[in-house]
Order: structure tokens, then C-alpha cells, then sequence
């Protein structure tokens, strides 16, 4: 069962016609599926994702860890995914997805680097991949 900051990465990725245009929702949970090559893709995984406590006990908001790793048979369409992103949701632009709803009020990339993903070589040709590490800040509504 997929929690609220991952049905809310999911839904992110859906709701931006760009990122959606470059995906066309192909953004799996931790591994692609032996069944969906097809690519560009995108993997995700929850590095950590703590939640913030106050005195007063839970604040409601997480500032987790997010690692990406996208996808395709050329380097620019890495680039493009990876720009994608960042246009629709680097810095502050707070926005309500999921269900339960989660607002994710902030996406700041730590680190980024290119790849050959040679795990996934088909018929000898190459694939690019590009990872993104980001921290994504979270309320619950």
C-alpha cells in the first residue's frame, strides 16, 4: 500500500502535462517492472522520510528524501525529464495531491548525476539515466 507522500509523487508527476508528456506515466515504486520497458521511464524511492515533532507532539510535516532515477535511450531526453521536473516543482509551489491529501509545499534538489544504466541494456544498446536526490517538504491536510 503506497503512503500519502508517494500516492502525492505519483499524482505530481501525472498532474504536469510536461513531466506527463515525457513519462506518460511510467513512474514506478523502486524498480521498473519486467513488463514495462518502455521508456523514458522513472523510478522512485523513499530514502527517509521523518516526520517533525514539536512539543506539542506531531507537526504534520516530513522533509523526506526522495531519490529519482529517470530513464531513456538518449542523454537529452534524461535532460528533458530532469528539466521537466524542475520547472514544474523545484523551490517552494505548494500543492495538494493525493488521497488522503498530502501538500507538498517544497522540492529542492541535493545532488544529481549521469549515468549508463547498464543493468538495463537491451540488445547491446545503452540506456542514459540520470539520478536526482531531492528533499521534498510535506504538510498533512
Amino acid at each position: 500500500m503506497a503512503s500519502a507522500l508517494e500516492r502525492g509523487i505519483v499524482d505530481a508527476f501525472a498532474a504536469d502535462a510536461g513531466i506527463d508528456a515525457l513519462m506518460g506515466g511510467r513512474l514506478f515504486p523502486m524498480e521498473l517492472p519486467d513488463s514495462n520497458r518502455i521508456f523514458p521511464a522513472g523510478v522512485y524511492q523513499i530514502i527517509d522520510n521523518p516526520r517533525q515533532a514539536t512539543q506539542d507532539g506531531d507537526s504534520g510535516t516530513t522533509f523526506a528524501r526522495v531519490q529519482f532515477r529517470l530513464y531513456a535511450h538518449t542523454y537529452l531526453e534524461t535532460v528533458a525529464m530532469r528539466n521537466a521536473i524542475v520547472s514544474a516543482y523545484s523551490g517552494t509551489k505548494p500543492a495538494g495531491f493525493g488521497s488522503p491529501a498530502v501538500l507538498l509545499t517544497g522540492w529542492f534538489i541535493e545532488n544529481e548525476r549521469d549515468e549508463i544504466a547498464t543493468e538495463l541494456q537491451q540488445s547491446g544498446v545503452n540506456l542514459f539515466s540520470k539520478r536526482l536526490d531531492i528533499t521534498i517538504h510535506t504538510t498533512d491536510i
